[in-house]
């Protein structure tokens, strides 16, 4: 685990693919006592390594590119992304993503996007630093208004939360949640089905499937973390 965390930037998901083996690394176990490897653990194990194999090809930061933060929450964990846009394609410079507790899992969907979105802040604070043109985006409207309001909300620790990220960034904007594509599969349990399946699919004909697409539908979504059509 130690040695595949360090390419976890660059592995998108990494929190919940990773979470049954760091599962069995929680407690006080003997040192060289034998782990239940259970098939849950097992797939997770194989997970990783396809994920090592697939991992997404990450770009260089450049200083003169527009530079965003994206993040999003689910029921089971966050996810943030930040990209540079290079021309009319948006690149990722690093993902990031961490799974929920199961006490953070009965927050309130407000209190689960400020979460999030507080963690990718700490985590991605380096790339604020001189850097005053820098965007967020969310997909929660209720949390970009909260962070605009003058009005002071009850909850202390979100009042904290709101205020750590604007002492960071004054730029948060709104994003449709068809548009926010890899903050959204981040934050979710569900992609990981994605890895489970893939030693099973047949390449040749999945080459030859793609030479139907039509090149313009692969193309026309006009979203963040998408090629874009020019």
């Amino acid at each position: 685990m130690g040695a595949v965390n360090f390419y976890r930037p660059a592995i998108p998901n990494f929190a919940v693919i990773a979470a049954p083996l760091n599962k069995l690394l929680q407690g006080k176990t003997p040192r060289y006592a034998p782990l239940a490897f259970s098939k849950e653990a097992s797939d997770a194990f194989t997970n990783l390594k396809l994920a090592l194999c697939n991992h997404a090809t990450l770009a260089h930061p450049r200083s003169d590119a527009e530079t965003a933060l994206v993040s999003d929450a689910s029921d089971f964990g966050c996810g943030a992304a930040i990209m540079q846009k290079n021309g009319n394609i948006w690149r990722p410079l690093a993902f990031s993503s961490k799974s929920f507790s199961p006490a953070q899992r009965k927050y309130s969907t407000f209190s689960r996007e400020l979460w999030g979105f507080y963690l990718a802040v700490k985590h991605f604070r380096h790339y604020f630093a001189g850097n005053p043109d820098m965007v967020m985006y969310c997909d929660h409207e209720p949390l970009v208004k909260a962070f605009y309001s003058t009005t002071q909300r009850d909850n202390a620790k979100e009042c904290g939360h709101l205020s750590e990220i604007a002492s960071l960034c004054t730029n948060l904007k709104y994003i449709k949640e068809c548009d926010s594509v890899v903050a959204d599969a981040l934050s979710r349990v569900e992609i990981a089905a994605i890895f489970q399946q893939a030693a099973q699919i047949d390449w040749n004909d999945f080459a030859k499937a793609q030479q139907n697409d039509c090149l313009e539908t692969l193309l026309g979504r006009n979203c963040l973390c998408q090629r874009r059509h020019s």
